[in-house]
C-alpha cells in the first residue's frame, strides 16, 4: 500500500477491499484527517474477525474519534454491524457500501435470504 496516503490522526478505517482502504485513507489525508488504524478484513468467506469485533475495538480506542466502514453487499455482517452501531457505538460511524451482483445471482441469493430476513436489506 502506498504509505504516502496514510497519516496519523483520529479516524479508524475498516474495509472489505485493499484498494478501497488506501483510497479512503488518501481522501481523508487530502482533507487533513489522519488515521489511527486501518483494518482490511477482506470479503472472503473465511473471516478471522468480525466487523462487530473491529467496531468494538475502535469504540474502546481513546485515540479514535470517528470510524469509517467500507462494506460490501450480499452478506450479513454489515446488517449485524448496523444494529451494533445503533445500539452500542458511542462514536460516529460513516458507512459506505459498494458492490453489485449479476441479477441471476442476486435474485436467487436474495430470495433465499429474504425468507430468513437477512442479507438483502432494501431489495
Amino acid at each position: 500500500m502506498p504509505t504516502s496516503l496514510f497519516t496519523p490522526g483520529p479516524v479508524g478505517i475498516i474495509t472489505r477491499s485493499g484498494t478501497m482502504s488506501y483510497e479512503i485513507a488518501g481522501l481523508l489525508t487530502t482533507e487533513g484527517l489522519g488515521q489511527t488504524t486501518m483494518v482490511g478484513m477482506g470479503g472472503d468467506p473465511v473471516v478471522g474477525t468480525s466487523l462487530i469485533e473491529l467496531l468494538d475495538l475502535f469504540n474502546q480506542d481513546p485515540e479514535t474519534k470517528v470510524v469509517v466502514v467500507h462494506g460490501e453487499i450480499g452478506g450479513t455482517q454489515e446488517e449485524r454491524a448496523a444494529v451494533f452501531i445503533r445500539q452500542k457505538m458511542t462514536k460516529p460511524v460513516i458507512a459506505y457500501m459498494t458492490g453489485r451482483l449479476p441479477s441471476r445471482v442476486a435474485d436467487g441469493a436474495c430470495r433465499s435470504r429474504v425468507r430468513q430476513a437477512e442479507g438483502c436489506h432494501g431489495e
